[in-house]
C-alpha cells in the first residue's frame, strides 16, 4: 500500500520538493553558554565604544581615527612577517622530528595578537599586543595547552605525523 505517490503530485511534476528539518532544541546548558557569549558581545560593545568615545574626546576625533588605522595596519603586518616567521619555526621543529608544541603554540598566539591589532578598537588592540610581547605571552600559554589538552581528550583536536 503507498501512501504517498511523488508521480501524482504536483511536486513532481514541477520539480519542487519540500525538505524539512529536524528542529534543534538546545539543552538548558548550552542556553546558558549562548546567553554568557551573548552578553560577553554586548558589554564588550559597549567597553569599546566608551573608550572609543573617552579617547576621541581627549585626543581628538582625527587622532583617535589614525591611531587605529595605523594600529590595523601594524596588525596586518605583523600577521604577515611575525605570523609567518612562527610558521616557519613550527615546520623546522616538525623537520627536527620534535613534537611541535611550544611553536606550535607560539604561532597560534602570534598570529591571534596580529588579528586582534587588526581589528578596530583599542580593547583588541591592547589584547592584541598583550599577546605579541614574549613576556606576556607567556602568560597566555598554559591556558592553550589546557585547551589543546581539553580538545586532545575530546578527539578533537589530532597531530598527525607523517
Amino acid at each position: 500500500m503507498v501512501l504517498f505517490d511523488w508521480r501524482h503530485s504536483f511536486f513532481y511534476e514541477t520539480k519542487w520538493a519540500i525538505i524539512t528539518y529536524k528542529r534543534y532544541t538546545f539543552s538548558s546548558r548550552e542556553e546558558k553558554n549562548m546567553r554568557k557569549i551573548f552578553l560577553g558581545f554586548i558589554v564588550y560593545a559597549l567597553a569599546e565604544l566608551a573608550l572609543l568615545i573617552v579617547i576621541g574626546q581627549n585626543i581628538g576625533v582625527l587622532s583617535t581615527l589614525l591611531l587605529i588605522i595605523a594600529t590595523s595596519v601594524i596588525g596586518i603586518y605583523v600577521m604577515k612577517n611575525k605570523g609567518m616567521n612562527s610558521v616557519q619555526n613550527v615546520k623546522n621543529t616538525l623537520a627536527r622530528g620534535e613534537a611541535p608544541g611550544s611553536a606550535l603554540v607560539d604561532a597560534l598566539l602570534t598570529f591571534s595578537g596580529g588579528s586582534l591589532l587588526a581589528l578596530p578598537g583599542f580593547l583588541t588592540d591592547l589584547v592584541g599586543l598583550l599577546l605579541l610581547m614574549p613576556f606576556s605571552r607567556k602568560m597566555f600559554q598554559p591556558v592553550v595547552y589546557y585547551w589543546m589538552r581539553k580538545k586532545m581528550k575530546k578527539g578533537q583536536f589530532i597531530i598527525v605525523q607523517r
